[in-house]
C-alpha cells in the first residue's frame, strides 16, 4: 500500500471497483446517447409515416428491415408465418367436402407464396403482390411490389420513395396487383418491436465494449529508472506474457495485475436483453414460453393454450383474405372455382375418435354419404351387385341317424 492510499486509508480494491463502475457508467452515457439517437430516427419515420396529407412509407420500411436482422425477432415473426404457410389449405364445396382435384390446383410453390406474403403484412402493415406470371388460366409465380414504394392511404405505387403528391393507383389493375393487409392498420407490428430492437442492439453492443475492456485483467510494469531502452524492453516482456511466456525484470521493477472488481458485471447486459427478448415473444405470439425455456408445466399449458388462440385468428384471417380477395382474382385468370367453392384447412381426425361421433348417429336412423365415409376413414367402398345381393340357398339338413346307426357309433368307442 503505497503513502496516499495510507493517507486516505483506502484499499486499492475500493479504488479499481470505482473506476470499474466510472467506466461502466461513461460506456453506459455513451450508449444511451447512441440509442436516443436512433430512437429519434424511429420518431421522425413513424410521424411521416402517419402523416394525413403527405405520408410516405421508405423511412418506415428501411426501419423495420434494420430491425430484422435481430434473431430473435425474426425467429418469433417466422415460427408465426410457418403455423400458416404449413397448414393442409384445400378447396371444399357446398358439403365441406374435400375436393382433390381443384385442391391441387394451389397445391403449388406460388400458393405458399401467396400465404407468406398475407402473413407477412401483419408485421409490416402490408404488402402489394404482384400477379407475375400466368400461363394457361394459371398462376405460376408472384413477387411483392417494394414495400417503400407502396403508399395504401393513397392507393399509390411511387416512382421515387420520396414521392408523396402523385402515384401509379394499383386499384386500376386489381387482377394483377393484389393489397393484401391482415392488421387493423397498415403499419404493422413492427412498429412497436423498433424500439424494443435498438435497445437490444446497443446492450450488445455496451457488453462487446465491456468485454474487450474489462475480459483480461490488465497488466501494469512499474520501471525502477527513466531509462527508455529499459521501458522498451519491459513493454517488449509484458507482450510475451499476454502469449503465456515469462520475463526477467530488475531489482525495484513492479508488475501488477489488475482485474475488474465487479465479476458479474456482465449481468446489467444480459438481463437487459433477456427482458427485451421477452417483451418481443410476448408482442408476436402472446407468450414466452414457446420461444424459451419454461418453468413448469402448467405454465407451458397455458402459454401454447394462448398460442394456439393466436393461430387460430390468424387462419380465420388467412381464409377471409383468399376467400373474398385473392379468390375472385384467381377466377379472372380462369380457375373454375364456383361461388359454392371456398377456401379451407383439411383437419385431420382419428378416425377412433371419429367413429365414436358417427356410431351414435347412425343408431338414430341418420345416413352418411359414401364420399364422406371414403374421405373420413380412407377407405374405398365398392356398390354391392345383384349377385351379391341374392341370398344363398340354406343348406341341405341330413336325415337324422337311426338307432342302430347311433348304437355301432357307441360299441365302436366302447
Amino acid at each position: 500500500m503505497n503513502l496516499l492510499d495510507r493517507i486516505l486509508n483506502k484499499k486499492p480494491e475500493v479504488q479499481q471497483a470505482k473506476k470499474v463502475q466510472q467506466i461502466i457508467m461513461d460506456l453506459f452515457r455513451q450508449n444511451m446517447a447512441r440509442y436516443q439517437h436512433q430512437l429519434n430516427e424511429w420518431q421522425s419515420a413513424r410521424d411521416e409515416r402517419l402523416d394525413v396529407d403527405r405520408p410516405t412509407t421508405y423511412l418506415m420500411q428501411e426501419l423495420y428491415e434494420d430491425a430484422m436482422v435481430d434473431t430473435h425477432l425474426t425467429s418469433a415473426i417466422e415460427s408465426r408465418i410457418l403455423r400458416q404457410v404449413n397448414q393442409n389449405w384445400v378447396i371444399t364445396g357446398a358439403d365441406g367436402v374435400k375436393d382433390d382435384e381443384k385442391t391441387k390446383m394451389i397445391n403449388k410453390p406460388w400458393f405458399t407464396d401467396v400465404v407468406r406474403m398475407a402473413m407477412e403484412s401483419l408485421f409490416y402493415g402490408y404488402n402489394l403482390i404482384f400477379i407475375k406470371e400466368v400461363i394457361n388460366g394459371e398462376i405460376t409465380k408472384v413477387a411483392v411490389i417494394p414495400r417503400e414504394h407502396v403508399i395504401p392511404e393513397k392507393g399509390w405505387i411511387v416512382k421515387n420513395t420520396t414521392d408523396s403528391d402523385q402515384g401509379f393507383p394499383y386499384e386500376e389493375v386489381p387482377n394483377h396487383l393484389v393489397y393484401t393487409q391482415l392488421g387493423p392498420n397498415a403499419i404493422g407490428l413492427l412498429e412497436k418491436a423498433c424500439p424494443m430492437a435498438i435497445l437490444k442492439r446497443h446492450s450488445w453492443g455496451s457488453w462487446d465494449e465491456f468485454e474487450q475492456r474489462f475480459g483480461l485483467p490488465l497488466m501494469i510494469a512499474k520501471v525502477a529508472g527513466s531509462s527508455v531502452k529499459a521501458k522498451k524492453e519491459v513493454a517488449s516482456w509484458m507482450r510475451s506474457l499476454g502469449q503465456g511466456a515469462g520475463g526477467v525484470f530488475n531489482i525495484g521493477d513492479e508488475l501488477d495485475v489488475i482485474s475488474g472488481a465487479q465479476t458479474d458485471s456482465y449481468q446489467v447486459f444480459l438481463e437487459k436483453i433477456s427482458t427485451v427478448n421477452a417483451e418481443l415473444s410476448k408482442l408476436i405470439n402472446g407468450q414466452t414460453m414457446t420461444a424459451d425455456s419454461g418453468s413448469s408445466r402448467s405454465q407451458g399449458e397455458v402459454h401454447e393454450k394462448t398460442q394456439n388462440e393466436i393461430t387460430k385468428a390468424d387462419t380465420r384471417e388467412i381464409m377471409h383474405w383468399l376467400n373474398y380477395v385473392m379468390k375472385p382474382v384467381m377466377v379472372a385468370h380462369g380457375y373454375p372455382l364456383s361461388d359454392d367453392e371456398t377456401f379451407d384447412v383439411f383437419q385431420k381426425s382419428d378416425p377412433l375418435e371419429r367413429i365414436k361421433i358417427d356410431i351414435p348417429l347412425l343408431q338414430n336412423g341418420y345416413k352418411m354419404t359414401r364420399k364422406y365415409i371414403e374421405n373420413t376413414y380412407k377407405v374405398e367402398l365398392e356398390e354391392e351387385t345383384e349377385e351379391q345381393t341374392e341370398k344363398p340357398e340354406p343348406p341341405k339338413k341330413d336325415k337324422p341317424a337311426s338307432p342302430k346307426q347311433i348304437k355301432q357309433v357307441n360299441d365302436f368307442f366302447s
